[in-house]
């Protein structure tokens, strides 16, 4: 895959070629203490990983942030990682495909946008908006007096970690706010959302995102917890309840904001991106 805009064919090539280091991954030697890889493997592991790591880096720069997960660049190098981790070899030859398994499942979703019907007219919006990225974290949450203390979680956690946070209610955006949401989900590098009250508007907004390609972590005030408070007035949708969500009391906000300062921090590593917090500060 050149450096162009992806497409669901080179898609399927570069998952192709993830599938294959899959497979050489899994080639495990019977003996523990012989690591070393046979000489055509190796050169073959080498020459796709080379091209994976382009690939997906092509893929990122087209605005999709999808990071090479598997960091050895040799098949020697990954199956001594893999043997540090302890374990029968059966279990330790599934740990390539476990590397990857998130990658794989991104693409695939990349895949399934890309083959839309309405795949152009979306891709030359993305590849648009994309091109104006900086380090923002959009901030998606109900606009009331009662929400106001988690800004101050949000500016401080995304502060410390080099990201700027977007509260579309301090835009003053050109086009209709709708659209200005949507866009600046698409510039964004993550989307946080606050579920405090149930608002229609954030629940679709951070639907958007996850069809958009972003990562979206989940906030929520701590009474609408149902877990322990049962008979509150609010409560989180099922489907979201099942995902990890930061609850926050506006009463002491510092736990809340060192949990998702920790959490932007390791989901940035994760996807390859070391920012800096003083030039976002």
């Amino acid at each position: 895959m050149s450096e162009r805009f992806p497409t669901s064919g080179s898609i399927d090539l570069l998952l192709a070629k993830i599938e294959a280091l899959i497979g050489l991954g899994a080639k495990f030697p019977a003996n523990r203490g012989e690591v070393k890889a046979d000489a055509l493997d190796a050169d073959y592991y080498r020459t796709l990983w080379t091209e994976v790591d382009s690939e997906l880096a092509n893929v990122r720069n087209a605005g999709f942030l999808i990071a090479n997960p598997n960091l050895h660049k040799s098949l020697t190098a990954l199956w001594a990682w893999c043997i540090g981790l302890g374990g029968p070899l059966g279990r330790l030859r599934g740990k390539p495909h476990e590397v990857y398994a998130d990658t794989v499942g991104r693409l695939r979703h990349l895949k399934e946008v890309l083959s839309h019907a309405d795949a152009p007219l979306e891709v030359q919006r993305e590849f648009r908006e994309s091109a104006l990225r900086t380090n923002e974290i959009f901030v998606v949450m109900a606009i009331r007096s009662e929400t106001e203390p988690f800004k101050t979680i949000a500016r401080s956690a995304a502060s410390a970690v080099g990201l700027t946070p977007v509260f579309i209610a301090e835009q003053e955006p050109e086009n209709a706010i709708s659209e200005a949401i949507l866009s600046s989900i698409r510039r964004s590098t993550l989307v946080l959302c606050d579920l405090s009250f149930e608002r229609p508007n954030c629940y679709f907004e951070a639907g958007f995102a996850k069809g958009a390609m972003r990562r979206v972590l989940f906030s929520c005030r701590s009474d609408h917890n149902h877990r322990a408070h049962p008979n509150g007035e609010y409560r989180v949708h099922f489907d979201v309840d099942q995902l990890k969500i930061t609850w926050w009391n506006s009463d002491n906000l510092s736990p809340a904001t060192s949990e998702l300062e920790t959490r932007l921090r390791l989901l940035l590593h994760e996807m390859g991106l070391h920012l800096d917090p003083d030039v976002h500060a």
